[in-house]
């Protein structure tokens, strides 16, 4: 089925089907970075409709944890689909597996940009930016998500113990 693929977007170099088609075929025989590649080739066409052929690498990489390259053919859509938040989250989820997390917390960052009452996502770059010593930024999303839920007990205590460290600049922030 390959090289009948091959042969039809030999002649037919735009399009785009049929190379969705090949990418399928790539991942079902294992040949991830052939799919990686003629998916590279779909982003720089910049067609209109890819979340789906998009969705099934994330999945189907996800299932063989190859999560570097994941972040390869992500950071390529986050590129071309800047305003998507969607592959903004498949390379969040990417960066984590794979030890990127600074790359994550400014993903993170865009995402809170468009949705920034995401309590969540803000209580999740709070942590993350805890746990790697940037604790500027963690006083700052520990605030937001106070300001989002002012119960909210994890981020009142994070907060405040940051706080009394000295971190994170007055109140008025």
């Amino acid at each position: 089925m390959i090289p009948l693929l091959q042969k039809g977007l030999d002649a037919n170099p735009r399009e785009t089907d049929l190379r969705g088609y090949l990418i399928s075929a790539y991942l079902k025989t294992g040949k991830d970075d052939q799919a990686i590649r003629q998916m590279e080739k779909i982003l720089d066409e910049k067609p209109k409709d890819v979340a789906l052929l998009l969705q099934n690498i994330f999945e189907s990489l996800c299932a063989k944890k190859a999560h570097e390259k994941i972040v390869r053919i992500m950071k390529k859509a986050v590129k071309t689909y800047p305003r998507s938040v969607t592959f903004r989250e498949y390379l969040i989820f990417a960066c984590l597996k794979t030890g990127k997390d600074a790359q994550a917390m400014e993903q993170m960052e865009e995402i809170l940009n468009v949705r920034p009452k995401d309590l969540e996502l803000w209580l999740q770059l709070a942590r993350l930016s805890e746990k790697n010593n940037d604790i500027v930024r963690a006083v700052k999303a520990y605030k937001q998500v106070i300001d989002i839920s002012p119960e909210h007990t994890e981020a009142s205590e994070a907060y405040l113990r940051l706080r009394l460290r000295g971190v994170g600049g007055s109140d008025d922030e």
